[in-house]
């Protein structure tokens, strides 16, 4: 908060003209950089308004700065010029030279904000233990760090705010990430780094996640972001398509094993038996200088002049680890016995089989995934939010969230407020918001009529005035009833009518501009 403060009264734009005199840039890159930088300075506030829970202006102004403060070059391309044909053979508007700090980018202020932010070279990355999303969550997270990056100039210009569908690198990876977003109530990527490093980043989610939600509902969810996640990176990797279509077969072997629990159990203590035999025989050249003698021959006439064993001491350090490792691996055998870990083993498999059972390796889509999702956040999800939701602040976030998802792309042609069997869900929660905010006493009455009011205010969803507590509505009777809704500065902004029924009790402000929410 007081960094904050404290930067309403810093000039960023005085700070950047600063560093580009000691900059040997040419002009239009210069002017290029302040154009744009101006644009991002003006309009920060307006998306930190619609978004929430985003990175503050502060943060976001000095990573841009401290970025090119660092970079040594930036050279723009025209679209004209030799170069570009080498940008889009490599399938991009930029190159960077991280070790020089050089920057190659397409003359375009969206292009160039990219490839400065990229200067970051931060990248997430899963541990082992996550073998079946181990590529493709990184990838989707990755890929939507950079559009969240973008999205202050992509969308908002200073007095509007505007979603450009056609200039987002992945619709569906946004899609899956906002609801992933909204979900935590949190910047997922402030979470993601600590002071030693990498945080993992899956168990941290879930553990945000699980203070919030019940732990089925969590699962559910987590499930859903993985398998779209898997499916949206085969579809751009042979390799990972292949690795994953393998790991499936291999899952279901494993689990049909696991299901005949005598059979199981009878190959488990015959691998037991076999490690306990290797350790005999281990221990046996161990305690006998004859026997270590051959074992050392034996393994050098084996091995490469530059892999032998120097020496009888460095053999029996080598037979003390392998010995060691062999205790460990029967150690596992005899926990794998056991009737718990047996559970938690199968329960396990199931769930990494199920992952990929239904999904379709030669033409994998994700029309219905994506679909389940959305359902299952908005109902789940956003539903919980709604009544966990108790102070003003956290009403009013929930408000602009739920506005912010209207505004989605769902697709290029489509917004989430448009899909046909999702309209009825973001209806039924746009209702109970409102409720929520008539009970609370955050917003003024327009008529005695609870019912109609609620049916007028729930609109304010589909507007994109920017302060949303700033409306302005005045009702007009003609054949039916005429809602007008007014920005801040009392311009029109949207008309709708509305065919409402009032009883002659009823009482209702007409023709007269009634500022919505209290101040």
């Amino acid at each position: 908060m007081k960094e904050e403060i404290f930067s309403k009264f810093r000039d960023y734009n005085r700070e950047l003209e600063k560093i580009l005199e000691k900059k040997d840039f040419s002009q239009d890159t210069k002017n290029l950089l302040l154009s744009m930088f101006y644009k991002i300075e003006v309009s920060y506030h307006d998306y930190y308004t619609v978004k929430r829970k985003s990175k503050t202006k502060q943060a976001y102004l000095e990573n841009i700065l401290d970025n090119i403060k660092q970079c040594n070059k930036i050279e723009l391309i025209e679209p004209s010029d030799e170069q570009f044909d080498e940008l889009k053979a490599n399938n991009n508007l930029y190159s960077i030279d991280f070790k020089l700090k050089t920057i190659k980018a397409l003359a375009n202020e969206l292009v160039l904000l990219s490839a400065i932010l990229e200067l970051n070279n931060f990248e997430i990355h899963l541990n082992e233990e996550y073998n079946l999303i181990r590529n493709s969550m990184p990838y989707l997270l990755n890929t939507a760090y950079d559009m969240e990056n973008l999205e202050v100039l992509r969308d908002f210009n200073a007095w509007s705010w505007n979603t450009q569908f056609t200039e987002l690198k992945d619709i569906n990876i946004n899609l899956v990430y906002q609801c992933l977003k909204i979900a935590l109530d949190a910047d997922i990527f402030s979470i993601m780094q600590n002071e030693n490093g990498y945080t993992d980043v899956i168990q941290t989610m879930k553990q945000i996640l699980l203070e919030k939600y019940e732990q089925q509902t969590v699962e559910k969810l987590m499930q859903l972001i993985f398998k779209l996640s898997i499916i949206i990176y085969i579809q751009k990797s042979d390799n990972e398509n292949k690795r994953l279509f393998e790991e499936r077969q291999v899952l279901q072997t494993e689990l049909e094993e696991m299901k005949d629990k005598k059979k199981y159990i009878e190959k488990i203590t015959q691998k037991k038996r076999e490690l306990s035999k290797e350790l005999k025989e281990k221990d046996l050249i161990l305690k006998d200088k004859d026997l270590l003698v051959k074992e050392y021959e034996k393994r050098n006439n084996l091995l490469s002049e530059y892999n032998k064993i120097f020496s009888i001491s460095h053999l029996v350090e080598k037979l003390q680890r392998e010995r060691t490792k062999l205790l460990d691996k029967i150690d596992l055998y005899n926990k794998k016995m056991e009737p718990q870990t047996y559970l938690d083993d199968m329960n396990k498999l199931q769930e990494d089989y199920n992952l990929l059972k239904d999904i379709d390796f030669s033409n994998p889509t994700m029309e219905k995934e994506i679909e389940e999702l959305q359902k299952f956040f908005l109902e789940e999800i956003f539903a919980k939010k709604i009544e966990l939701a108790k102070s003003k602040n956290e009403i009013i976030d929930v408000m602009y969230e739920l506005r912010y998802y209207n505004f989605l792309a769902f697709s290029k042609q489509e917004m989430m407020q448009d899909v046909k069997d999702i309209k009825d869900i973001l209806l039924k929660l746009e209702e109970n918001l409102v409720k929520k905010l008539y009970d609370n006493k955050l917003i003024n009455n327009i008529s005695t009529n609870e019912h109609n009011d609620i049916e007028i205010v729930k609109n304010i969803f589909n507007l994109k005035i920017i302060s949303l507590e700033d409306i302005y509505v005045e009702i007009k009777k003609n054949e039916n009833y005429l809602i007008i809704f007014y920005d801040e500065k009392e311009t029109l902004e949207k008309e709708i009518e509305l065919n409402l029924q009032f009883n002659k009790k009823d009482r209702i402000k007409l023709n007269r501009k009634i500022k919505l929410f209290f101040n």
